[in-house]
C-alpha cells in the first residue's frame, strides 16, 4: 500500500499539524507501509530528511518563495482587518487551483493507493484528482473554519464568508471516501455537519 499524504503546511508556520502528520508518517514507514508527504513549500523538502518528501511545483515553490509566502498569508489571514482579503471566494478559489495544478504535476501520484489531503485547500485541491485517478481521498479536518473564523472575530455567523466556507466544508465531506477528525469533539461536529443536510 502506498500513501500520499497532501500538506500545505510548513514544519515552521503550523508546528502542530505538521509534526503530527509527520510522526505518522514515520510509523506508517516503520510498519513497511510506503508514504510520500506532497507539500509546496521546498525549505520543508531540504530540512526534512527522516520520511519521504516531495515538492509540490507551484509558482511560489519554484522561485523558493513558498515559506515566504505562506508566512505572509498566515499573518493576513490572523489579522481582522486583511483577513476578507484572504477568504475571498477569488483567493480560496486561486490556492486550490494552483495546488490542483501543482499536484496535476506531480505524475506519480498516479501510483498511490491512498489520497490523504489535510485540512479544506488541500482537500478540495484533491478531490478532483482522486476522481480523475480513482484514488480513494481520506481528507483530515482539524477544526471547521468557519465556526473558528467566527470565534477569532474575522467574520460574522451566517455571512457570506461563513456560508461559503460551509459549503466548501460540504462539498469536502461530501466528495471524500472518508473524513478524518483529531478528536471525539471534532468528530460530533462533523457528524452534525452532515445530519443538518
Amino acid at each position: 500500500m502506498k500513501i500520499a499524504i497532501i500538506l500545505t503546511h510548513s514544519s515552521q508556520g503550523s508546528a502542530g499539524t505538521f509534526e503530527r502528520m509527520h510522526e505518522i508518517s514515520v510509523h506508517l514507514k516503520k510498519e513497511n507501509i510506503d508514504n510520500v508527504i506532497f507539500s509546496p513549500i521546498e525549505s520543508d523538502e531540504k530540512n526534512i530528511q527522516d520520511i519521504n518528501f516531495k515538492l509540490i511545483p507551484t509558482n511560489f515553490s519554484k522561485l523558493h518563495l513558498s515559506k515566504f509566502a505562506y508566512n505572509f498569508l498566515r499573518k493576513v489571514a490572523a489579522s481582522k482587518y486583511t483577513s476578507t482579503l484572504f477568504l475571498s471566494k477569488r483567493s480560496i478559489e486561486k490556492m486550490i487551483s494552483n495546488l490542483e495544478k501543482g499536484l496535476e504535476k506531480s505524475t506519480d501520484l498516479c501510483q498511490f493507493d491512498i489520497l490523504h489531503a489535510v485540512q479544506p485547500i488541500a482537500a478540495s485541491a484533491c478531490i478532483p484528482i482522486s476522481k480523475k485517478l480513482g484514488i480513494p481521498l481520506v481528507s483530515e479536518l482539524n477544526n471547521i473554519w468557519p465556526e473558528e473564523l467566527v470565534s477569532n472575530g474575522s467574520i460574522q455567523k451566517n455571512d457570506e464568508t461563513y456560508i461559503r466556507l460551509k459549503q466548501l466544508e460540504q462539498n469536502i465531506i461530501d466528495n471524500s471516501d472518508l473524513i478524518h477528525v483529531v478528536s471525539d469533539f471534532m468528530k460530533f461536529s462533523i457528524l452534525t455537519l452532515i445530519m443538518l443536510v
